[in-house]
């Protein structure tokens, strides 16, 4: 997709590198990581939380095709 270019809204380019989710150090499941519609240089990754969660404060970790994001937290409600 060209670096200049929003996404497009509906049917967005998906990333072809593999990517992993962690939360709290554990794995999720990546259900889908694609550029983010309307956006440039923006991506969606959408996860599933696993059955047993603290409630609280978490640190969320992502890794695209060896590449680390910075550590952020996110406060899961239940």
């Amino acid at each position: 997709w060209p670096a200049v270019v929003a996404a497009p809204a509906q049917n967005s380019p998906k990333v072809v590198a593999p990517v992993r989710v962690w939360l709290n150090g554990q794995t999720l499941e990546v259900v889908k990581a694609e550029l983010a519609g309307g956006y440039i240089g923006f991506y969606a990754v959408e996860t599933r939380l696993p059955p047993v969660v603290d409630e609280g404060f978490s640190s969320l970790r992502i890794e695209a095709a060896g590449r680390f994001s910075n550590t952020i937290r996110v406060r899961v409600n239940l």
